[in-house]
Order: C-alpha cells, then structure tokens, then sequence
C-alpha cells in the first residue's frame, strides 16, 4: 500500500472525492453512539514484574466491539520476547485517521489499522501501510420482504445489479455522501454494466431516481418489509444489516436478495501501520495483536455479529445466505477516483432553462402517438423533471417570431428551486401547467432560432449559481427562419464570447423530427460544451432528454 505514483494534485483531489463520497459514518451498519473503546485494562501485568509493549489499534465504528472482545483476553499476556502486551481500542472514523496522517508525524500513528473498506487505504500516503489480511466483510445486497423476492421471481433468479436498479420497483438509498453502502451499491452497478458510457448513464437514472422527492425513506422500506408486503421497496444494504434487523425474530422483516454478478464489500483490511519504523519489541507485539485478530475465535465473534469471516463464512440467521457468495473485484484506484467524481457531479443539483419552439410546425403529430411535437416535448419535459430533486431549478421561455413586444422569446416561468412555493403552489406545480399548455402558444411567421439561443445563454450567465450545474435546454423541430437578425457565424461567435470556463452554461439542444436542423444545432452547442440530439419517436426524445440530464459541466 502507501502511495500509488499519483501527483500530489491528484492525491489530494481523490481525498477530497472520498471524503465527500465515501464519509465512512457506517449509516445503516454502525451501533449508536460510536465511542472511543478502551479495553479499561492496565497495561501492565498485575504484579509489576513485566515490561509492557503497548499496541494501539484504530479501528471503524461498526468493527470496534469485535476487536475489543477479540483482544481482551489477550491484555497483559506475556509475548514470546518476555515482555507484555497492553492494547488500546480505539473506535474511530476511517476519515479522521486519514486526515490526521497528513499533519501528524508517524510517532502518533496507531500501529494497526481497521477501516471498513479498502477504498480508504490508498489516500493515506504520509504512513507506510502493510496489508495484514481481514478482519471480516459483509457483501452489499438488495434487501426487501420474503413475499416481494417471490413476486419478483428472485429467489430462484436473482437479478443483475442493472435489473435491480433499473427504476421499476423504487429504491430506498442511503445518502451517497454519507454511505459506504450507497457508494458500494452505485459501484456496483457501474461495474456490472462494464464502465463504460452505458454504466455511466445507469449509475446517473438510479442516482437521480432514489435522490427525487418521490423516493421511499429506508425506514418505509423496512417498514413494508415487516409487514411483508409483496409491493414492498427494494433497500439497498449490507448483509449484515439484513442479519441485524432480523436478530431475534422467528422470520425474517428483511430478505437479501444477491445480485448476479457478485457484490461489492466492505471488508475491513487489517493494516499495519509504519512497520518498518518498529523496533522488535513492538513489532512482537504487534504481531501478537495480528495473531489474535486473525484466529478461529475471533472468525466466531465475527459471525456472532452478523459479518462475514474472512473465509468467506456467513453468519447465518433468517433472511442471510449462508453460504459462499460471490465477491465483486476492487476497480483500481484511478477507476475508483473518476468514478467518484462523476458521482460527487451527479450530486450537484441542476439548474435549466428550458426553451421550447412553438413555432406553427410544432403542431405536427409524432408517429405512433396522438400528441403533437410540442405536446410530446412538454410531457418529456415534465418526466425529466420528476427526476430532478426540490434543491433544483428550472425555468421555461418560448420563442417562434414576434411572441412578446417584438421580441422572439417569452418567459413563462423564472428559474427557481422547484420545492419553492409561492400562491400555495409549488415552482414544480407551476412549471408543469405551462409545460402542459404549449399549444396554447403556437405562433406562426418563423423561428428566431439563433436569436433565442444566444439570449438565453445572456440569461442562464447573468444568474450564474457557482452551487449548480447550468445548462439550457432548447427544443426545436426545425432551422431558424424569417429572422435575418443573427447569422448562424454571428449566434456561434457570439456563444463563443459568452462562455465561461470558470462560469460553464451548457446548451443542449434537441432536434424533434426529421426536420429539424441538427447541423445549425451542432454548431450552436459546440462552444458551450454542450451537445445536440436527434429524436425522432418518443422513445428517443425520452432518451435524449435524460442524456441531457445527466451531462454535467463544472468550473475548471
């Protein structure tokens, strides 16, 4: 372990993700009241003739009870050099001892360390560390109620990670920020689809699906489960969560369902902290503590406790497989970095101007529906909304030729958090009736395409919101038309000027039907670090729209 060649820019970055994503507060997993665990033992043997070697061992919340019982019956027992061990327990966040290292000297380092997973390991880069085995791991699962693994046909079939999540029965979700298990599950899932652009994209629609306000709470989930519900909500959890809400009860409350492809672990590596700067008498220690932590007892107490031993061994109990499951592998460090910050981008809440044409040809019924261009664009519109949560923003404008006072663009509705309320309604209520009633603004005379799209760009940077992500959205159907006021050359050289690396505002832009103007759309989006789409049947603008979504561009 120790420092993986990375640049110290790069090192800090990945502390700064890690500490964000991956705050290792054990949510779902950890006993209340995480404390500092002392054996309350004297460090020397009772009758003062031995010399004792103190070992300090940090260790997670959720693992410190276990390594306190595991380790008591080992204070003060004479080593093999003839002096005597004395052990410190102390529980502690894995995110404060990695803090610490970078300011304290490795004098004040513990000389064995206990996280709750691996991911934390490479950031510590001040300390030599040594691998010493495992303590235990608890793999990550879906958990729900006995009757709903039936409904759902998961107790002969388990399904894949991409199945599990895919967004039809709703999933309860730790904070990612504040998980391990949620961080875990979204690794997953990402790992399962190949980590490519498709995982990305799953990891973005299960990201926003279990962040919306829609969303079961972990509580309602249990809940449900308790009471067997077969519609019940998936959670997403450890083992040993099932295994600790299930203690003592005749059947299960919650059942672990075991993806396909294997799961993720938190798996609790045992360190050894600056080995090399230990003289023999402590390294005897050391090892001794090693030995202890490492042996059939406390393999046992680990079961005990719900947690998997590190042969692989499971606790048992209702609810809990007790058998060999399947270990998903660690990505490499750099894999796990971007993973994490496009995760910690997701996170960031939206901020869009939606601009939608309502020029005449936006009446053109879509094949295969009853809706027009513009009615299937405001529905699309609104479902992508659904994703987003209250902390988001929104606005809509409509541009044709001419809509207000001469000008080609008219507002509906002000960008403003979508849980805001003003009149007894929400800014989401409101923005869905004037998104539902765009017929009602079809304007003949042209389309002042380019004119538009330079303007709401002006407006989305004028109010830029360092704390979001800024982007417009503009439908159209087709090319700018009637209006001479802006060439296509003057609109991009004009976007040009206006974009802000420091201050990015994306304009994405959807081509509804053939029609539409996809080359003028391509030049428009380029120097904003947008995008533009074709979308030709409902599906694809369905598609398109959450693509749009998930595109993220932050300050540089």
């Amino acid at each position: 372990m120790g420092s993986h060649g990375n640049s110290g820019r790069r090192r800090h970055w990945f502390r700064i993700m890690l500490t964000l994503a991956v705050l290792a507060v054990a949510v779902l997993l950890s006993p209340p009241g995480a404390r500092l665990v002392g054996l309350g033992l004297p460090w020397a043997s009772g009758d003062g003739s031995c010399t004792t070697t103190a070992v300090l061992v940090a260790v997670t919340p959720q693992a410190a009870p276990i390594v306190d019982e595991a380790l008591h019956p080992a204070q003060g027992s004479r080593l093999s050099d003839g002096r005597c061990l004395g052990v410190e327990v102390q529980s502690q966040e894995p995110v404060d001892l990695v803090n610490g290292s970078t300011v304290l000297p490795v004098t004040r380092a513990p000389q064995v360390w206990i996280p709750d997973t691996s991911l934390w390991a490479p950031q510590v880069d001040s300390w030599e560390l040594s691998s010493a085995g495992s303590l235990a791991f608890t793999p990550l699962v879906l958990a729900t109620s006995p009757a709903a693994v039936s409904k759902l046909g998961w107790d002969d079939h388990p399904p894949s990670w991409g199945e599990g999540l895919s967004g039809t029965r709703p999933v309860a979700m730790p904070d990612p920020q504040t998980s391990t298990t949620a961080l875990g599950t979204f690794l997953g899932l990402w790992q399962s689809l190949g980590k490519r652009a498709a995982a990305d994209q799953a990891v973005a629609a299960a990201l926003l699906a279990t962040s919306r306000s829609s969303a079961p709470s972990i509580q309602a989930a249990v809940e449900a489960a308790a009471d067997n519900d077969p519609d019940a909500p998936l959670l997403a959890a450890t083992e040993a969560t099932v295994f600790d809400t299930n203690r003592g009860a005749d059947s299960p409350r919650l059942a672990a369902v075991y993806p396909q492809q294997g799961s993720p672990t938190l798996d609790f590596p045992i360190i050894r902290v600056a080995p090399q700067q230990q003289d023999s008498h402590r390294a005897t220690a050391v090892d001794a503590v090693l030995n202890r932590l490492t042996s059939d007892t406390t393999a046992a107490l680990v079961r005990e406790n719900g947690l998997r031993d590190s042969s692989g061994n499971g606790p048992g109990g209702p609810g809990v497989y007790d058998g060999a499951v399947t270990v998903m592998a660690m990505p490499e460090p750099t894999e796990v970095a971007a993973f994490l910050g496009r995760l910690r981008e997701l996170q960031i809440p939206s901020r869009i101007l939606t601009v939608m044409d309502v020029s005449l040809s936006m009446r053109t019924e879509v094949p295969g529906t009853s809706l027009s261009r513009v009615q299937l664009a405001g529905q699309a519109a609104v479902a992508a909304g659904d994703l987003l949560t209250e902390r988001s923003s929104a606005g809509l404008w409509v541009f044709a030729l001419d809509l207000d006072g001469g000008l080609p663009h008219q507002e509906l509705s002000q960008v403003a958090p979508l849980g805001s309320t003003a009149d007894s309604r929400t800014h989401r209520n409101e923005l869905n009736q004037e998104l539902g009633s765009l017929s009602d603004y079809l304007s003949g005379g042209g389309t002042a395409l380019y004119a538009t799209a330079v303007a709401a760009m002006k407006a989305m940077q004028g109010s830029y919101d360092a704390d979001a992500v800024n982007s417009v959205v503009l439908f159209t159907d087709g090319a700018n038309e009637n209006d001479p006021s802006v060439s296509l050359d003057q609109a991009v050289a004009q976007l040009t000027a206006l974009h802000d690396p420091k201050h990015p505002v994306q304009l994405i832009a959807i081509g509804i039907g053939p029609t539409a103007d996809l080359q003028g759309l391509q030049a428009l989006t380029a120097p904003t670090g947008g995008k533009a789409y074709r979308a030709t049947t409902a599906d694809q603008l369905r598609q398109v729209l959450f693509e749009s979504l998930a595109r993220r561009s932050t300050p540089a």
